[in-house]
């Protein structure tokens, strides 16, 4: 008797192919201000998590009247630092629509410096649609 060949098949579907996870952890930035008088500013910082790869944000500073809003990535929270005037290197002053790339575990923090003014910074993840990953005010007050 012949027995014909019987082809073996794969009884584990395949995991491949789901693509990169661009949806970090929800992240929640605190308001942030400089006041000469201090004479120190606030900092607030915090870590990208859970995307499987880099992600492209861009920070959108509204209008800040005079307060220039600076970001920088890094590998470590600065929200208990405070700093001095001027920020420089390696803090970048925000542009209209500054895009940036992050990569997972990094920190992403802001600072303000500049004029009299404030405005309201929205961080929005370009990878995942354009979606909204926070909000936050800046000020700074150099009459106080």
């Amino acid at each position: 008797m012949t027995f014909p060949y019987i082809r073996p098949f794969n009884i584990y579907p395949s995991t491949a192919g789901g693509g990169a996870d661009n949806t970090p952890n929800a992240v929640n930035w605190s308001d942030i201000q400089w006041e000469p008088v201090l004479p120190e500013g606030t900092i607030t910082s915090k870590q990208i998590t859970g995307i499987s790869s880099s992600i492209n944000i861009q920070i959108q500073p509204g209008n800040g009247f005079g307060a220039t809003l600076y970001y920088q990535i890094g590998s470590s929270d600065l929200t208990d630092f405070h700093y001095l005037d001027p920020p420089s290197s390696p803090w970048i002053s925000v542009t209209s629509n500054t895009t940036i790339s992050v990569n997972n575990n990094q920190w992403l923090s802001f600072l303000c410096h500049g004029a009299n003014g404030e405005g309201t910074a929205t961080i929005v993840n370009i990878s995942d649609s354009n979606q909204t990953l926070d909000t936050f005010n800046y000020s700074v007050n150099i009459n106080s």
